[in-house]
């Protein structure tokens, strides 16, 4: 599973609600900067309690890669200057949240959004910015249960592989030198290549 496509899935459609406001709010990505870009801004962060779950049914979802994440946005506006803006702010991203298209991975994931947490107010403290936080969870599952290709003939011959004599040789190996005029010899590494060494005849025993 490509966490940079379910990344995307979100950070995209997030930006563009809140690049519709007016004035447009700068969104702020997971490590791309550290210093506030503005008044007010909002954070986008994904995270991944459970990343990894195994398969409960064992029939018709073979091979499939399932992860449990959560997708939290913060908003920033300027402290002591009301409310109104900040929870414009918040229904812009319970909006985002309530809308995100999940059916552009439809063809590899299947991404289920849960209940909306929020908004968390932070309004007291030293910081120059109100604070609010909107979070939800969601799934993901990869559909890879298509069918394995397996192997259904070689050199020629159909039905079920059986290697046969002839079938493959030392000469077929690319870092391997050998004398076919000698009988009776072994192989061994002489540091860099697999080389042809005659066999010592240890005698009867």
């Amino acid at each position: 599973m490509s966490l940079r496509i379910l990344r995307a899935l979100f950070e995209t459609q997030v930006y563009d609600y809140f690049q519709a406001l007016t004035p447009a709010v700068p969104v702020v990505f997971d490590n791309v900067q550290e210093e506030p870009p503005g008044n007010e801004y909002v954070i986008v962060s994904l995270s991944y309690p459970s990343f990894t779950e195994p398969v409960l049914c064992p029939t018709g979802e073979s091979m499939i890669e399932f992860i449990r994440g959560t997708v939290q946005i913060a908003c920033y506006t300027p402290r002591a200057q009301g409310m109104v803006r900040l929870e414009e702010l918040q229904t812009t991203a319970m909006k985002a949240l309530t809308q995100i298209n999940t059916n552009l991975l439809a063809d590899t994931y299947a991404v289920g959004m849960n209940q909306i947490l929020g908004p968390d107010n932070v309004l007291a403290g030293d910081q120059p910015y109100a604070l609010s936080n909107v979070s939800c969870g969601f799934t993901a599952r990869a559909l890879t249960d298509s069918p394995i290709p397996f192997v259904t003939s070689l050199h020629g011959r159909d039905g079920d592989v059986v290697s046969a004599e002839g079938d493959y040789s030392l000469g077929q190996m690319g870092d391997v030198e050998t004398d076919p005029s000698t009988d009776d010899a072994s192989i061994s590494w002489d540091g860099s290549k697999w080389v042809q060494t005659p066999s010592i005849d240890s005698g009867e025993y």
